[in-house]
């Protein structure tokens, strides 16, 4: 599995994890941080998972979009 680690703000209610090519996840928020997993992806060769970058995106109790990386 594939994980993301962050900190967050107190305006943040909820955060969304997406990798590629895998349905977003809701990840757990506590406090100033939160975690979500995901599956790992192989490459194309599937030997080896990749290291594929995740998009996070941030919402505020009305569901409005704070902010994203990647």
């Amino acid at each position: 599995m594939a994980h993301v680690t962050g900190r967050v703000s107190r305006g943040v209610a909820r955060v969304l994890v997406t990798w590629p090519g895998a349905a977003p996840v809701v990840a757990a928020v506590e406090g100033p941080r939160f975690l979500a997993r995901g599956p790992l992806q192989p490459t194309p060769e599937g030997t080896e998972p990749a290291d594929r970058p995740a998009l996070v995106v941030a919402y505020d109790a009305a569901g409005h979009p704070l902010g994203s990386t990647n």
